[in-house]
């Protein structure tokens, strides 16, 4: 027995530091969301995150003649951290918070819906909402042309009714950080020709009579890119990277195809011809809430694979440097 009441054996080293792994936590609906208790002490408390509201549905379209199309929905709002431009990462988080996805929005053969918000964490100094994507405007004289305003605009509708149909504005109302296209498009004057327009996406407008949506934008939150927020496209339009909806084609009296579910992608715009019944636009796509806890390397840690002294073990206990 050692005088200092130790055990006889040889000091052993102490071991080298732990690997924290990161955690991805994806919401593909409302739910709650608590920050890991056991990650690396050096990050805790500290996220990357992805907030995409749900796009906008496409424009219905009525009986009319010639050809009438209908515009696409604008994509959902995106905020992020993990791009550029960005958003502040979240720190000193800790504890659970309430996770909102928004859904798609809805369809008829008159204008599309706005799709709902997604908020990640109401009410808390972490507050991030994406605005939902605005609706395409109808095809034909049904008085609602125009598209609406969103995280992404609607496309407009071809309106034979006169007067002027525009597309909505993107970011709208204003986010913390920019969230989808500036501008979803603008219609432009009606009348006999004109055409209707896709929908706003995350990563680009939709000038005048452009019949595909805005592009979506890649983010590589989840460690692998994926492209979100595309904006659906007018009928007989092509879908869209992102999740846009691709539109109805008019020669089989098509319904808009919906936008991408968890993606935010807005639906497409519906199409009429003589001998058809009016048909609705595609429905809007969910949004999605992903947030990213760092991992990275943590403080050193001691372990005693042999024989330790018994001083040397009461040392690091009282220094908090003791790990089983």
């Amino acid at each position: 027995m050692a005088g200092n009441g130790g055990i006889i054996g040889p000091c052993n080293a102490v071991a080298s530091e732990v690997a924290y792994s990161n955690k991805v936590t994806t919401f593909n609906s409302t739910s709650t969301f608590t920050v890991q208790a056991d990650g690396n002490p050096a990050t805790r408390g500290t996220a990357d995150f992805l907030v995409i509201a749900g796009g906008g549905g496409g424009g219905g379209s009525v009986p009319g003649s010639p050809v009438n199309s209908a515009g696409g929905g604008g994509a959902g709002g995106m905020i992020t951290s993990h791009c550029n431009p960005c958003a502040a990462a979240f720190t000193c988080l800790s504890g659970t918070y309430t996770v909102t996805v928004g859904g798609g929005g809805s369809v008829s053969t008159a204008r599309g819906g706005n799709g709902t918000n997604s908020i990640f964490a109401p009410g808390t100094p972490y507050d991030r909402t994406a605005s939902g994507g605005g609706g395409g405007g109808q095809g034909n004289c049904g008085g609602s042309n125009s598209g609406l305003s969103g995280g992404s605009g609607g496309g407009s509708g071809v309106s034979y009714s006169g007067g002027t149909v525009s597309g909505g504005a993107g970011d709208t109302p204003p986010a913390p950080a920019p969230e989808g296209g500036p501008q979803g498009n603008s219609g432009g004057p009606n009348g006999p020709g004109q055409t209707g327009a896709g929908g706003g996406g995350a990563g680009a407008a939709v000038p005048k009579g452009t019949p595909s949506g805005g592009v979506g934008l890649a983010n590589s939150i989840t460690e692998g890119a994926v492209t979100y927020a595309g904006g659906g496209s007018k009928g007989g339009g092509v879908a869209i990277p992102g999740g846009g909806g691709a539109g109805g084609s008019g020669p089989t009296c098509g319904v808009g195809q919906a936008g991408g579910t968890n993606l935010g992608g807005g639906g497409g715009g519906s199409s009429y011809t003589a001998g058809c019944t009016g048909h609705p636009g595609g429905l809007g796509g969910p949004g999605v809430i992903i947030v990213n806890e760092p991992g990275g390397t943590g403080t050193p840690y001691n372990v005693a694979p042999g024989i330790w002294k018994m001083n040397t073990v009461y040392n690091y206990v009282k220094a908090g440097g003791w790990t089983n």
